[in-house]
């Protein structure tokens, strides 16, 4: 299974354009990064998640999978956040490790941090799990109004991720068919005809762009440009709407703690 990519299917969210997409994720990244608690990123995480499965015909199975490397840096940050977190006022002390405190208050400020961070990742799936990338580049251009050129580039970036990670998988059994270990000493082997491999086909990309006289002309055709359709509209419209006005409630409810403020005025019922 390749995480992090384009997953192929007929849904609403695979027709909405791009830059509708991107404009969403953006303002709700906004919306849960000033709020400083748990409860607020997890129920935003809950709500991201049915929306891919349940307007993006995502599998679980592949979001889980796509998610699954930032559930290890967010629980490195919850530990860390527990063990030494530290506050000008008192701490609520929950039990020690030796001279480490572990406290209510320091492992709401790692929960809080980590789902922040899986609100994050979950938020970039709703653009790459469901564009396919030229359409994105495309909509870029049309509707973003980013120069072609800057969007090939990102194109070209975007294309070649999923190259360099097959090639390293393939220098990495080439290298173990040989009988040379792994570790510190042969990622940096490995790295070297990974590079050579890297300026390759950037050599060749750049030859054919050349040739074709790419970036002649100030503006250009596309073969299926992209639109901003009424659907577009209403569901921009019913996204912003919709999480601004969750986000309000919860405010109004008292469910969202430490907005814009620190992690010491946290409420220990946020856990």
């Amino acid at each position: 299974m390749k995480l992090l990519t384009y997953y192929p299917a007929d849904s609403l969210l695979h027709r909405i354009n791009p830059v509708v997409k991107l404009v969403v994720i953006v303002a709700l990244v906004i919306l849960v990064t000033f709020a400083y608690d748990v409860a607020t990123p997890l129920i935003f995480l809950g709500l991201l998640i049915a929306l891919l499965r349940l307007a993006g015909n995502l599998p679980l199975r592949w979001i889980g999978g796509s998610l699954l490397p930032f559930v290890a840096i967010a629980s490195g940050l919850f530990i860390s956040s527990a063990l030494f977190h530290r506050t000008l006022s008192s701490e609520t002390e929950l039990f020690r490790i030796g001279s480490l405190i572990v406290s209510r208050e320091g492992i709401a400020v790692g929960l809080a941090i980590g789902l922040r961070i899986m609100f994050l990742a979950a938020s970039s799936l709703l653009v790459i799990g469901t564009t396919e990338p030229t359409t994105l580049v495309v909509s870029l251009v049309l509707q973003g109004k980013v120069n072609y050129r800057l969007a090939y580039a990102t194109l070209v970036g975007y294309r070649f991720v999923p190259l360099l990670l097959g090639e390293y998988r393939s220098i990495r059994a080439a290298a173990r068919i040989r009988g040379q270990r792994g570790g510190v000493r042969g990622v940096l082997r490995d790295a070297i005809p990974l590079l050579a491999g890297a300026v390759r086909r950037a050599g060749r990309v750049a030859l054919a762009m050349d040739s074709k006289a790419f970036a002649a002309y100030p503006t250009r055709t596309f073969r299926y440009p992209t639109t901003m359709r009424r659907a577009d509209w209403l569901f921009l419209a019913l996204m912003l709407g919709g999480g601004i006005a969750l986000f309000l409630t919860l405010i109004a409810t008292g469910v969202t703690h430490g907005l814009g403020g620190q992690f010491a005025g946290l409420s220990p019922s946020v856990l």
